[in-house]
């Protein structure tokens, strides 16, 4: 039995952010016992998100523990729905702050950030010391998020430097243990926003960014913005680039760098850093995505059948022993890059192992960016039955892909296949 999502979504606002990978769990069962004193086995969790296995029902007692972790007296009213929509209504319209064998029942004031960033937005000026205060206070919560990108879009619009130099140091906010990283995430969509816009913003905000821990994961790391290479994001990677970092931040760095050098169309600086990514050495606990952009690169410099079959070989090695919502994401970064270098015939047989290996899974339950990935994986997969020549077949995906829920930060890369599409199914 897997639980169902509005389940999931009461789980998610106790526990303070989605479960969304296997690991997830783990932390999901200590939080269980703190507030229920009363254990969950992390594999039991597992199966009920649908990352293990079924090996049966769980016990009804298991569930009525899920029951109480979330403010309903047991599973069947759970099910049924007699407590659901209370809990549901709850996380929507107020939030409660949980005393000690007293759940659910002070109220906290959040209306405050809805207050204070109308005020900020009719008088033009944000006060950080007032900003600051309310993320002590709130910041652990997922409705600052809407708050702070207000305030970032009024920064922005005002050129308001100070307030970006302070951003990152706001306490709570960058908390992974306390938010979804989609919440995190489109924080960091407005900032890079801004970013295009005021080139002296990026100038200003440089040093703090390169110097912030939060800062450099986030807005470097996290919000790849790959239209801008060459220009502000560029910019600041090859800054980061002279700082001491990890392997795998390093790689990350050289990968942006050589595509960077290729979107400017200097070859010696591309054949440099292409250098640099060979000396790499690949383990297993490399992120999917960073793993894709990685094969991408060598695909697209091999020159011999041997070293191109031996691509292939660790290509399929990864994704035999990775999560498929894993592997949802290293095969859009891989096949990417290929249609992008418009190397057709590598595309269509790396794509066509995909197919056939998506073909045989049990897709499980996605979550938001995941949906948003296959929605690319869908237009990319039109590319491949073009080449196919099934032009009908490719039809038919094409009116399924929804080109709004293409990542902001390549948008102008899908957008421009996109069209391809369009032209070649639409003639």
């Amino acid at each position: 039995m897997i639980l169902s999502s509005e389940i999931k979504q009461l789980i998610a606002f106790r526990f303070s952010r989605e479960i969304q990978y296997s690991k997830d769990c783990e932390a999901l069962a200590r939080s269980v016992y703190k507030h229920c004193n009363e254990r969950i086995g992390i594999t039991t969790l597992k199966r009920l998100y649908g990352f293990a296995k079924e090996i049966g029902e769980p016990r009804l007692a298991t569930l009525n523990i899920i029951a109480s972790y979330v403010g309903v007296s047991d599973w069947e009213s759970l099910k049924s729905g007699a407590g659901l929509r209370l809990q549901i209504d709850r996380t929507n319209l107020i939030l409660m702050k949980e005393q000690p064998g007293q759940a659910w029942n002070e109220f906290i004031d959040i209306f405050q950030l809805n207050q204070e960033l109308n005020y900020s937005l009719q008088t033009g000026n944000i006060d950080i010391n007032k900003v600051t205060s309310l993320c002590e206070e709130f910041g652990g919560y997922p409705q600052i998020f809407p708050f702070l990108i207000g305030l970032v879009q009024l920064a922005s619009n005002e050129k308001n430097h100070l307030f970006f130099t302070n951003l990152f140091e706001l306490p709570n906010v960058f908390d992974q243990k306390k938010h979804s990283p989609y919440n995190i995430y489109y924080l960091g969509q407005a900032i890079g926003m801004a970013f295009r816009k005021d080139r002296q913003l990026i100038n200003t905000v440089m040093n703090k960014i390169l110097d912030n821990n939060n800062a450099r994961s986030f807005v470097i790391e996290w919000f790849v913005d790959e239209d801008y290479l060459d220009g502000y994001y560029g910019e600041m990677v090859l800054t980061l680039c002279q700082k001491r970092v990890d392997k795998f931040l390093k790689l990350f760095i050289h990968i942006m760098l050589y595509k960077r050098a290729l979107m400017m169309k200097d070859i010696k600086d591309a054949e440099k850093f292409y250098k640099k990514i060979c000396h790499v050495k690949i383990e297993e606990d490399i992120h999917e995505i960073l793993m894709g952009r990685y094969l991408a690169i060598k695909f697209l410099n091999v020159d011999n059948r041997k070293d191109y079959q031996d691509l292939i070989s660790t290509m399929k090695s990864f994704i035999r022993k990775r999560d498929l919502r894993h592997v949802i994401a290293f095969i859009f970064y891989l096949c990417k890059e290929l249609v992008l270098h418009e190397r057709k015939k590598t595309f269509q047989e790396i794509m066509k192992i995909m197919d056939q290996f998506l073909a045989n899974q049990n897709m499980p339950e996605l979550f938001h960016w995941e949906k948003r990935v296959l929605n690319g994986i869908d237009l990319l997969k039109c590319m491949y039955l073009l080449g196919c020549k099934k032009k009908q077949e490719a039809k038919d995906l094409y009116l399924k892909v929804d080109p709004r829920k293409f990542e902001i930060f390549h948008l102008s890369q899908m957008q421009g296949v996109y069209q391809k599409v369009h032209e070649a199914v639409m003639r």
